[in-house]
């Protein structure tokens, strides 16, 4: 089963991807790099993060989109590491677009 999702990786815009409910987090992540330009800088690491209201939920990167309860249409973010241990998002813009990209 495709699914269409939703993808703000560090540059900051927003990708829309199709995939296979059955691919893993670490292939969408390397996909993600690839499409970006390696946005992350000299090959470091940045994980995905699954969007649930006010909640981040750091995906395994072992693990398939559907083993990870990623829906169809999800809204997945790229943080770096160290920011991902932060579950919480800060404010509602982090998941919006700025004004003036609207």
């Amino acid at each position: 089963m495709a699914l269409q999702l939703h993808i703000r990786p560090l540059s900051g815009n927003t990708l829309t991807l199709t995939a296979s409910s059955a691919e893993t987090v670490a292939s969408l992540t390397t996909r993600v790099r690839a499409m970006c330009g390696d946005v992350a800088g000299e090959g470091s690491a940045f994980r995905l993060c699954l969007v649930s209201g006010d909640r981040l939920t750091v995906l395994d990167e072992s693990s398939s989109l559907t083993a990870s309860g990623v829906p169809d249409g999800a809204m997945l973010l790229a943080r770096r590491p160290h920011h991902a241990a932060h579950l919480t998002l800060e404010k509602k813009s982090d998941t919006m677009s700025p004004m003036f990209w609207r």
